[in-house]
């Protein structure tokens, strides 16, 4: 067998720094990392190219001398067997020393002891006895080493542990302490609070009953009709009693026709109610679930009165999709439950309900609070209309309805387009032209065709405000067909052409 027993030092070099590019072992390029050149010895050793392999031991022995690395100790291993089947005892005695003069300059004892270990088996291979007995030594203190750095980091961490216990007793202690004292106080406050709720709701139960068996007195006559189905006597109401008025805050204008959607299952209720909403109201009456949720979809009511139990389903959730629906969302809602006190209140704020009423129904209250919310309906128009004066300046407010900022946001990317309709907006917001029409009504008091105009030229005002261009460009940018469709629009609206003149 041929074997190599030193190779001269430039050569080596040239071989070291060309190795890559010989196609060793089919391989077309090697790089420079241990990882790979331990690789490629181990094939070489493997398929038992020992020659081969003694000229890759050597050049891996000085890369590591070249680069000043470590060893490391599966190399040891694998390098000293080459040598040891080329009997090249000579580079493995050069190879065994560089090699432990690494060991004794490693600080990590692992690393140390895991080399000397290597280096030890190395040395019987050879017979090496002195050197042996030398890293034998070496490796006992370095193992002694070892055992005081682990027993270091047992202490350690076993220090670190109390500490953490002890904070995370200490921190539980406190809380305790803390949680204790807050559970004392909110329980005192929620028994006040269920006691005076207790005491407030029998006084309403009270009241409500007397006033339920004045008005039902007054409302028999209207239940004639369910008098064969429920077995039920009437008895005639008096001339007084019939020919009383509605409350003067439910008197409206003849000429707006708004309707009203009555869900409740209860015929002789149901007339009732009616009764009490046929003299401002076009009343829809539906008796389950599905049919409340269908057509207050198709019909958009400008009220929804709902019974909170239904035949089979939940009046809570009829009330909730519709409040949860965008179509349906901004349409005035009224729970009729039949708790008392909290839980009453509870149930309509799950449900979303704008207001809520105990049957028996009062007449007055009921009354009241449709005029109430329909009152409220035309503040949050008068709020809208400021938030639209300020919709493009830099005091713009915050909107809280995304179906409205949503409108607004479609309209003012559109605001240079002179073709841009309502129909355009209605297919955006996937609703039909008369859903449309209704929903903007009932939110904003204004037709989709006046919100578009009315934000074309509040644009407008602001931006010849700011000189940002001619008037005749404002118009353009704004949507307007013509500057004398502009002007005139503008003077109607603002009621001067102050900056039409100035711009």
């Amino acid at each position: 067998m041929f074997t190599i027993k030193r190779l001269n030092p430039g050569a080596l070099a040239l071989f070291f720094f060309l190795m890559p590019l010989t196609g060793l072992q089919g391989q077309s390029a090697w790089g420079d990392s241990i990882a790979h050149r331990l690789d490629l010895l181990r094939r070489l050793y493997q398929s038992e190219n020992f020659e081969q392999a003694q000229v890759n031991a050597l050049a891996f022995g000085y890369f590591l001398q070249v680069r000043h690395l470590d060893c490391p100790p599966e190399a040891i291993r694998l390098v000293n067997g080459v040598f040891l089947q080329n009997k090249d005892m000579e580079s493995a005695t050069k190879f065994l020393s560089q090699a432990e003069a690494d060991a004794k300059g490693t600080r990590i004892p692992a690393q140390r002891v895991a080399l000397l270990s290597a280096l030890e088996a190395a040395y019987l291979t050879w017979g090496m006895s002195e050197a042996h007995q030398r890293v034998h030594d070496s490796k006992v203190v370095a193992l002694g080493e070892l055992q005081a750095q682990r027993q270091t980091e047992l202490v350690r961490a076993a220090f670190r542990e109390r500490d953490s216990l002890r904070y995370r007793a200490t921190a539980l202690l406190q809380e305790r302490q803390t949680r204790l004292y807050v559970d004392k106080q909110v329980l005192y406050a929620g028994i006040c609070l269920f006691s005076a709720l207790l005491l407030l709701g029998i006084w309403a139960w009270n009241r409500r009953q007397r006033r339920w068996k004045q008005q039902w007195q007054r409302r028999e006559q209207e239940m004639d009709i369910e008098k064969a189905a429920a077995g039920l006597s009437l008895a005639p109401m008096d001339a007084h009693t019939s020919a009383q008025q509605p409350p003067q805050a439910y008197i409206h204008n003849e000429s707006i026709v708004q309707t009203a959607l009555l869900v409740e299952p209860n015929r002789p209720i149901a007339i009732y109610l009616k009764s009490l909403l046929s003299d401002r109201f076009q009343v829809d009456t539906v008796a389950t679930a599905n049919e409340a949720i269908m057509r207050a979809n198709d019909l958009l009511p400008d009220l929804i009165i709902c019974d909170a139990v239904l035949n089979g389903h939940s009046g809570i959730e009829v009330v909730r999709q519709i409040k949860m629906g965008e179509r349906t969302s901004h349409i005035p809602t009224v729970l009729l439950v039949e708790q008392h006190g909290p839980e009453a209140l509870l149930d309509a704020r799950r449900a979303g309900a704008d207001t809520w009423f105990v049957r028996p129904l009062p007449n007055d209250d009921l009354n009241a609070q449709i005029a109430q919310l329909l009152e409220s309906r035309k503040q949050q128009h008068q709020l809208f209309n400021r938030h639209l004066h300020l919709y493009f300046t830099d005091w713009r407010p915050h909107l809280p309805d995304a179906f409205l900022q949503k409108t607004l946001e479609l309209v003012e990317d559109n605001l240079s387009n002179p073709d841009y309709l309502p129909e355009d907006l209605a297919k955006k917001l996937q609703l039909s032209r008369t859903h449309l029409v209704r929903k903007m009504m009932a939110l904003t008091g204004k037709e989709p065709q006046q919100l578009i105009r009315e934000l074309r030229l509040e644009k407008a005002k602001v931006l010849l405000e700011k000189r940002a261009a001619a008037p005749q460009v404002v118009s353009e940018l704004v949507g307007f067909s013509s500057p004398g469709s502009f002007v005139k629009a503008f003077r109607d609206y603002f009621g001067d052409d102050a900056l039409l003149l100035r711009g």
